[in-house]
């Protein structure tokens, strides 16, 4: 799964990767002036339809998109049908890829 963001400064990026839950965030760039409060940093938020094994899964940086692996913590060979449970909640602002039934 990647969430898809360019020249993001590594102190920008926060995951969340529990048995059940994903959490990405995005912070706003510090600085650039603007005077008036920040928004909400973006986020996605995910209840994940099967559990994981967050000890084997991890998440990457990369110039245009953060890359998040998640390893299942049931029996090989099992197929999800969805990644979610029904409560995925992409903010405004990021576009999310991939997270299919593998």
């Amino acid at each position: 799964m990647a969430v898809l963001a360019k020249k993001l400064a590594p102190d920008q990026v926060t995951v969340s990767i529990s048995p059940d839950r994903l959490v990405v965030a995005v912070l706003p760039a510090v600085g650039g002036g603007g005077g008036g409060p920040s928004p909400p940093p973006p986020a996605l938020d995910v209840a994940l339809a099967a559990p994981i094994d967050p000890a084997r899964s991890g998440w990457e940086m990369l110039p245009t998109k953060v890359e998040v692996r998640l390893a299942k913590a049931g029996p090989p060979g099992v197929m999800w049908r969805a990644l979610d449970a029904g409560g995925a909640h992409p903010a405004p602002g990021l576009l999310v890829v991939g997270g299919g039934g593998a």
